[in-house]
């Protein structure tokens, strides 16, 4: 699947609308039995907590066996650094309350000789609950501010399954909800290049926008930092091969589309 932007990225009409770039799947389950292979099951993938502490290994009661991590192989054929997705589930049915907005990627060049050279495809996988964290401060569960399991209830729920999805591939659509005692972990401004040789704010605003490590999140500083719709130029193009969820990275691994091994065969 290939999408073009056709238009720039606006701040002054574009900011309060998140889905003006998204790809949007707004309802993706018949039904709610974890047994369909089909459904996306919030949680973690194996073990309670895992990776970030081994306290619940091989602890009764404790396996989860969900979906914790996302793969996904495309061409960026823009100067976009981030990506992610907003969904609802069937918590939270009616709303798109929940982003995963942190998910770096590969900056890529514009025009249709970058975007149709399969040797430019790009494969990411992440692990959702950290990616989450770092978008919205919702949990407190990274290792890099070094906290223990907190609020992340959002996508770690045992019941809750992904009845909807909106990916945000061209440029990032933040949410700005920053958890008390939640710090930036490293120095770091949301000024960068667009692809030109200018450095411009990513989020299209104008404003720089800088932060110290240790730094209290605010939401503002979040929104700046993980919003890159300021990157979306008429032109940018992405070639999406695939987008799946999994429970280990290991089980993403082997995870290959046939044009994947098509492509792998002859080199």
């Amino acid at each position: 699947m290939i999408v073009y932007a056709t238009t720039d990225y606006d701040y002054g009409t574009m900011q309060g609308s998140k889905n003006n770039f998204a790809l949007i799947y707004d309802d993706i389950s018949a039904d709610y039995t974890f047994e369909d292979p089909q459904e996306i099951h919030a949680g973690y993938g194996s073990w309670d907590n895992y990776p970030y502490t081994s306290a619940f290994v091989g602890v009764e009661g404790r396996w989860k066996g969900f979906h914790q991590y996302i793969k996904i192989r495309f061409v960026n054929a823009s100067a976009n650094t981030k990506i992610g997705f907003w969904y609802k589930s069937t918590s939270m049915a009616a709303y798109y309350t929940t982003g995963v907005a942190c998910i770096p990627v590969a900056a890529g060049k514009t025009g249709s000789d970058y975007l149709n050279n399969d040797a430019n495809y790009q494969v990411v996988i992440y692990d959702i609950t950290n990616a989450m964290n770092m978008a919205t401060g919702a949990n407190e569960l990274t290792p890099e501010n070094g906290k223990g399991p907190g609020n992340n209830w959002i996508w770690q729920g045992t019941s809750q399954f992904v009845t909807g999805l909106r990916f945000h591939l061209m440029g990032m659509a933040a949410g700005g909800n920053a958890r008390s005692g939640n710090t930036f972990a490293k120095d770091g401004t949301n000024k960068t290049d667009d692809g030109t040789g200018n450095m411009i704010a990513a989020d299209g605003s104008g404003k720089v926008t800088t932060w110290k490590a240790n730094e209290a999140f605010t939401t503002a500083k979040i929104t700046a930092a993980l919003d890159t719709r300021g990157l979306i130029k008429a032109g940018n193009a992405i070639k999406v091969d695939y987008i799946v969820f999994g429970s280990t990275p290991e089980q993403l691994l082997t995870y290959k589309s046939a044009a994947e091994k098509a492509y792998e065969a002859k080199k």
